[in-house]
């Protein structure tokens, strides 16, 4: 069995509130966790840019245990 790692962001920017899931997978949390917080630093400043209100931004790290088939 293996685990992997999918950051996911929760966004609620000028009352629209969205979740994003990344199409890239980690297989270390911790790399899973720097790339959350790298993409909340990209989401608060382009809101910054567009004079935009982010009311909320939380990020986590979804772990998913793969079982290899045996096939």
């Amino acid at each position: 069995m293996m685990d992997i790692f999918v950051p996911v962001l929760w966004i609620c920017i000028n009352a629209n509130c969205e979740f994003m899931q990344a199409e890239q997978h980690y297989t270390r949390e911790s790399e899973c966790k720097q790339q959350v917080d790298i993409q909340k630093a990209k989401i608060r400043k382009l809101a910054k840019e567009a004079k935009s209100q982010v009311e909320a931004l939380e990020g986590t790290c979804i772990s998913v245990s793969i079982r290899k088939s045996m096939i």
